[in-house]
């Protein structure tokens, strides 16, 4: 036996959820959930009521009795919400145009009707999950509604916002093709002042090329006769030359020569002054020991004296740390003994002003004073 919960979740599946065509679905939830839902809510009184029959009982009587209901509630649930609920979900199909999930929701229903009429007694526990279910269903459908106002939404939003930034950039589009159109008349004109100035400045450069063409060829001319006056100048100058270059020649072998007796006299000199000089180094060279071992004597005691420095230095720093010391500790013994001196006195205070308060007249007398 097919049970009602399973009839209710393929009507559930039948809805805009899981349909194909989703947005008819959509259109036709958003216009007549309210009615529908109220439909199905009438159902489930009749479903209700139909759940309190009892059993058919064996006698004659009741059994007739039982009879009779069944066949009014029947007669009533097929003039009333279920056959009202397949002829506008029909109606609405054959309006709307979507014929496949909404004959799908029609047919469910009918199946719900025609299987209520064949079940005479359920419980009270299969209603309570039957109204749960058709409840659920309920939601969804509101569920759905909510989602597509949504969408809707958001879809006229995305689209006025295009429609602002199509707008922008259509103004932007006109204002770059009329800079556009700016920068062309612009460059027509610049192009046009360009070709102007060029001939200008071909024609000039051509007048200034037949000029210095001209001039060159008079430099040429001028070039050429001096040139052969260069030449003639060369050919005298260089046999000048040759004969200044053989006479140099001659006096530079003579200054050879004399160079080379000049050298021998000095060399000859030169070891006559060396011999003389042999003793002068040995004597350099015993005063050199000499400051050596007197440089040695300086080094140590420069090395003595820095050292007696730093001993110096290091006795006067741990006199100046004893003497700090001492300070600190002078210090801390005054603070020690004015402390206690400032204690004393505040005893001292304390116990006056103890004494003071024994003797309360006093105390009014020194006040108004």
């Amino acid at each position: 036996m097919i049970q009602l919960h399973e009839l209710v979740s393929e009507v559930t599946r039948s809805f805009p959820g899981n349909c194909p065509v989703h947005g008819r679905m959509s259109r036709f939830t958003s216009v007549e959930t309210e009615r529908v839902l109220s439909l199905l809510g009438e159902a489930i009184e009749k479903l209700q009521l139909l759940a309190t029959i009892p059993l058919p009982s064996k006698d004659a009587a009741s059994h007739q009795l039982a009879a009779s209901a069944l066949k009014r509630l029947r007669a009533q649930l097929d003039t009333d919400a279920a056959f009202a609920l397949e002829n506008q979900a029909e109606h609405t199909v054959n309006n709307q145009g979507a014929a496949k999930g909404l004959h799908a929701l029609a047919g469910q229903v009918a199946a719900v009707r025609d299987r209520v009429r064949t079940t005479l007694s359920t419980s009270v526990e299969e209603d309570e999950v039957h109204r749960v279910l058709l409840s659920d269903m309920k939601v969804r459908i509101r569920e759905a509604e909510h989602d597509y106002k949504q969408m809707v939404f958001e879809v006229r939003a995305q689209h006025e916002a295009r429609e602002t930034a199509s707008r922008q950039n259509l103004k932007k589009i006109l204002a770059l093709k009329t800079e556009l159109h700016d920068i062309h008349h612009g460059t027509e004109q610049a192009n046009a002042l360009i070709d102007q100035g060029s001939k200008q400045t071909e024609f000039a450069l051509h007048n200034t090329y037949e000029e210095d063409n001209v001039r060159l060829r008079e430099e040429a001319s001028q070039l050429s006769t001096a040139q052969l006056q260069v030449q003639d100048q060369h050919h005298y100058i260089e046999a000048g030359h040759r004969k200044k270059q053989l006479k140099g020649a001659v006096e530079l072998g003579n200054l050879i020569e004399k160079y080379d007796t000049d050298m021998e006299t000095i060399q000859a000199t030169i070891d006559e002054v060396r011999a003389a000089s042999a003793s002068d180094v040995a004597e350099i060279e015993r005063l050199a020991q000499h400051f050596a071992i007197m440089d040695e004597n300086d080094r140590r005691t420069a090395a003595d004296a820095a050292r007696w420095e730093d001993e110096r230095k290091a006795r006067e720093w741990k006199e100046l740390k004893f003497f700090t010391c001492i300070a600190k500790i002078q210090a801390r013994f005054r603070g020690y003994r004015t402390r206690c001196l400032l204690k004393a006195q505040h005893k001292k205070k304390k116990k006056k002003r103890k004494k003071g308060g024994k003797s309360p007249k006093k105390g009014v007398s020194s006040t108004k004073r």
